[in-house]
This record gives C-alpha cells, structure tokens and sequence, in this order.
C-alpha cells in the first residue's frame, strides 16, 4: 500500500466521506485499498495500472476518459488524485465520463493536488511530485478547476480547500518511517490527519471537488 493512500482514508474517513450506497465507482483505485474498507454494496474500481489484491472489489483495467460502463449507472463516483495525470487538454472529458456513469441526483468526489502545493522543504516539491508521477503538472489552482466545471451542464459542484499541513511538512520523515515500520507510521499518519482535518483552509495542499450530477 502507498503512504499516500493510507493518509488519504483516514482523513476521509474523518471528513465522512465514505462509499456507502449500492453501486460504487472508485476511478484511480490502484489495488482498491480505500475501497474495500467501504460499505457499499457492488465495489467496481478501475485504473490502468491495477493490483487485484481484495475479493470484494470488481476489478477493470481500463481508461478513465472511456469508462466502459453505461450512463446513469453508479449511485457514487469517486477519483482520488487521478485528473493530474490524465493527458493535457483532457480533463473536461475525464471529469464528463465520472458525470456521465452516475445517475441523476448522485455524488461525485474528486481529490486534486493544488497548482501551489508546498512539500517540506519546498525546493523539494516539484521532484516529489515527480515521483508521484505528475509529470504534466503539480496540480491545479481554484481558478483552473472553475472553468473546466464551469463548462460542463447539468451539475452543482463545490471545492473544499484541503490544506494538509501536517502531512506535507512531515512528509518525507514519515515516508522513511513507512519503510523501517510500517505499523508505527501508520498511527503517525493518523495523529497527522487528525490535525490537518482541523486546519483546511489555504491552497498550498489539496482540493475537495464535490459534484451533485442535477
């Protein structure tokens, strides 16, 4: 499991954002471990990089600007840091294929870095995220993912200023922990989430993108 997603679950979970309702799509599930902690009842978590490591998830190695299921289908959609490494010019149509399979009056959740993301120390944020794999750009500011919402009809949508101060200043220590001990690190991370969930605001983190499909 990446220390990544182990941070992002718990504060998740103590944002209350959970996969609770029938059908369920996680977009960028990777091994789907966010997943398999939900209470949803039919799990469907596609990536095209997938490690079908729990049972109750349906697995689908496919692309996320093609999503092979038909409209109107999933009660939820949720895409975990996905859209910063999607082609450029194609994130309207990455966040309109997440639109596209949930049905009328359902939620989609989307978790984006900010363009302005500051890791401890910050001359080390742009080769960090490098190894997170955004190659084509740290993130996106409020402004950028505004006018890319704001061309899609048919939606109310909302972002939530995920700030992480904690986890980005403590970051690489924790990262080293991870690899010596696992089980330690993992109580780190949470004492960790609990304290960014109380301090949100600002735009050198994250972004919370919650979309009602109208």
């Amino acid at each position: 499991m990446r220390l990544g997603t182990y941070y992002r679950a718990e504060l998740l979970k103590l944002l209350n954002i959970k996969a609770d309702k029938e059908n369920v799509l996680d977009v960028g599930c990777y091994d789907g471990y966010w997943l398999s902690t939900q209470g949803a009842k039919n799990k469907y978590g596609l990536d095209i990089d997938i490690v079908k490591k729990y049972p109750n998830i349906n697995y689908i190695k496919d692309n996320a600007l093609n999503i092979p299921f038909e409209d109107n289908k999933f009660d939820q959609v949720f895409a975990f840091d996905v859209i910063e490494h999607v082609p450029e010019n194609t994130e309207e149509q990455f966040i309109s294929e997440l639109i596209r399979v949930a049905k009328n009056g359902s939620e989609i959740i989307l978790t984006v870095p900010s363009k302005n993301i500051k890791i401890f120390p910050n001359f080390l944020t742009n080769w960090i995220s490098k190894k997170w794999g955004h190659f084509k750009t740290n993130g996106y500011s409020k402004r950028e993912l505004s006018r890319c919402l704001g061309k899609i009809n048919g939606i109310k949508y909302e972002i939530i200023e995920n700030n992480s101060p904690y986890f980005l200043k403590y970051y690489l220590l924790v990262r080293l922990i991870w690899k010596i001990n696992e089980k330690f690190a993992r109580k780190l991370i949470k004492r960790i989430a609990e304290k960014d969930v109380k301090n949100m605001q600002g735009e050198r983190g994250f972004f919370i993108i919650n979309i009602k499909k109208l």
